[in-house]
């Protein structure tokens, strides 16, 4: 089986300096703390709020200026323990995975003091998280606009303070008129379980009706301008149409020439190309002649070098042939005839060879410098003859160039300009004509405009009253029977029949709350508060299941018309505690009240009493 949602406070504790300790221990079922006015029964209220995450400080009273720090002990419904503690200068929360007693072995973790549907650690979606609430949303205004659920929402029909508790109007309402709508779909999702996520949101009539004439405005504006214009053109009608015909007829002859010049200009530039890859050619040749000449210079000058070297050779055979021979050197004898005849046939044989060589050699190498002086006068002719030719091509691109650059380019560019010139002015004249069309349709479009946004307006106010957030009429009727069960069982009435108002006060027998004295607002929006836990309880629906309520019975004064005002009045008080003692085990009331439950109760509650007298039991919360 499931758990329940819900979750039980078990201590509240202020800490300070110097060890400075307050605390109260809660329980399930009836909590009634009573003491006389100043004993910090109302600041109870205020730290419990501040702990659920209200932005508004406890009071500083004088009692708490020693206290620094508010703790707060609460237990999930599988009995969980979870341990709150807070600055009393506000700020965000250290939550405790621990009961308030173990916190110094626990290690904390920050959570925001603010709703944030981003980031799941404020103090928020972790109480709203022990109701079994896991997100949605709920409307704000008539256009459906939504907000994110919170708890601070869900807290307003829980923690009910001296103020609000007498207050007259809805008790499902603050005091702030302008978040009706907001309290309204809170209260339904605890009635139902059922968020307004759902809903179409849809815009202001503020909103719709200056975006219907902003349109109309810029329409109103376009057309303006169109007529301004129009009346302002120098032409009428038929005029324009036979500008237009004439400026056609025009472009026409201009483009006609146009395309005559390019096609000259064509041919002149094939001519030119032509030119220009004949120049190319010819200097390519000329350049390679050239560089042969070199060549071909410096390799006859070896041909020459070799013919004297040769030269040189048979030169100096001959002389060698001249000389005579004589003793030895060593010993001066004579070379014997023998050795004579045998050198000088030797030296014959290798001197017929030496010349002959020469000759031989010599011979080949004139014949090459024969051809080479041949190839040279040949690459001489060449070059003589390529030397003309090459000026006069130099002349066709220069002339084809002066031609296309001076004569037919000048040409394209004026008649391109008259062109541009024709095109201008007939656009002009189309302009006239196409501004004359929009006008129409500007006329047309305004005109639907209007109608449609009147038709859109209408349909959005009957689609906006068949959207409206349908609050559940049976889970009302069964709050109504819950709540005249409450008040019965309080002995309040005998019979009754309870209703919601139109403006969603409760009626108990055909008399609205609001037009009660304070004792009775009090106790009705007490009992308003109760049932609601009861019937949450009963139907498995996400409540806290604790409510915490400031001086329910204070201001009750039974009717004064009656003769046993006080025997009613003690039958009443007495039921009241009676019946609340008897709440189920799921459930935790906190109630903080000037008055006492009867002393047969005190065994069977959480009873608290503050005395006011630091010198008989306990003087107050804050000690």
């Amino acid at each position: 089986m499931a758990l329940k949602a819900g979750f039980t406070l078990k201590c509240l504790r202020a800490t300070g300096k110097d060890h400075s300790l307050s605390e109260l221990r809660f329980t399930n079922g009836l909590n009634v703390i009573s003491g006389a006015s100043d004993t910090g029964k109302s600041y109870i209220l205020e730290c419990i709020d501040f702990m659920y995450g209200s932005d508004k400080l406890p009071r500083r009273i004088e009692e708490s200026k020693q206290y620094d720090f508010i703790l707060l002990e609460i237990e999930d419904k599988s009995g969980k323990q979870y341990t709150l503690e807070r600055s009393l200068k506000g700020g965000d929360f250290n939550l405790y995975e621990s009961s308030i007693d173990n916190i110094t072995t626990t290690i904390p973790k920050i959570i925001e003091s603010s709703h944030n549907k981003n980031n799941s650690d404020n103090i928020s979606s972790f109480l709203l998280s022990l109701c079994g609430i896991l997100g949605g949303q709920v409307v704000k205004n008539q256009e459906n606009d939504k907000v994110e659920l919170s708890y601070r929402l869900i807290n307003s029909f829980c923690i009910i303070d001296e103020t609000r508790i007498i207050s007259v109007g809805s008790p499902i309402y603050a005091n702030n008129i302008y978040t009706r709508t907001l309290e309204k779909s809170v209260f339904n999702f605890i009635l139902t379980g059922r968020d307004a996520s759902d809903l179409i949101t849809y815009e202001k009539p503020q909103i719709i009706s200056a975006q219907n004439s902003a349109r109309l405005e810029v329409f109103d504006n376009l057309i303006h301008d169109l007529e301004k214009r129009i009346s302002e053109f120098p032409y009428d009608e038929i005029i324009v149409f036979a500008k237009i015909n004439e400026l056609d007829l025009q472009i026409n002859t201009y483009t006609e020439s146009l395309n005559s010049v390019s096609l000259e200009i064509y041919h002149h530039q094939i001519a030119r190309k032509d030119a220009w890859n004949k120049q190319q050619k010819i200097e390519n040749r000329l350049s390679a002649i050239e560089g042969l000449l070199k060549r071909f210079d410096l390799l006859k000058e070896q041909y020459i070098s070799d013919l004297n070297r040769l030269d040189f050779i048979s030169e100096g055979d001959h002389f060698f042939n001249q000389l005579e021979y004589v003793n030895c050197p060593l010993c001066n004898t004579p070379l014997s005839e023998h050795v004579k005849n045998l050198l000088c046939d030797e030296k014959a044989e290798e001197l017929i060879d030496i010349q002959t060589a020469c000759e031989e050699e010599a011979r080949k190498i004139k014949i090459l410098i024969s051809d080479l002086e041949k190839t040279v006068n040949s690459l001489t002719n060449e070059q003589t003859t390529l030397t003309p030719e090459l000026d006069e091509q130099i002349i066709l691109v220069k002339n084809e160039d002066e031609i296309i650059q001076n004569v037919l380019s000048p040409q394209v560019i004026s008649i391109k300009d008259k062109i541009q010139e024709n095109i201008d002015e007939r656009q002009k004249l189309y302009g006239f004509e196409s501004d004359k069309k929009r006008l129409q349709e500007l006329w047309f479009l305004r005109s639907s405009t209007s109608i449609k946004d009147s038709t859109a307006e209408k349909s959005i106010k009957g689609k906006r009253k068949q959207n409206k957030p349908q609050y559940d009429m049976e889970a009302r009727r069964e709050l109504c029977n819950i709540i005249a069960n409450t008040l019965r069982s309080w002995k309040y009435v005998e019979e009754g029949i309870v209703e919601f108002s139109d403006d969603w006060d409760l009626i108990i027998n055909g008399k609205v709350r609001s037009s009660h004295g304070k004792g009775v607002r009090a106790l009705l929006f007490t009992s308003f508060t109760y049932s609601l836990m009861e019937f949450c309880n009963k139907k498995s629906l996400s409540h806290p299941m604790t409510i915490v309520i400031d001086s329910p019975l204070t201001t009750f004064r039974e009717d004064q018309k009656r003769e046993d005002e006080d025997e009613i009045s003690g039958k009443i008080q007495t039921a009241f505690f009676e019946t609340l003692s008897k709440c189920d085990k799921n459930e935790q009331i906190i109630i903080l009240d000037n008055k006492e439950p009867p002393r047969e109760l005190w065994g069977t509650i959480n009873f608290i009493q503050f005395s006011g007298n630091p010198n008989s039991g306990r003087k107050g919360f804050l000690l």
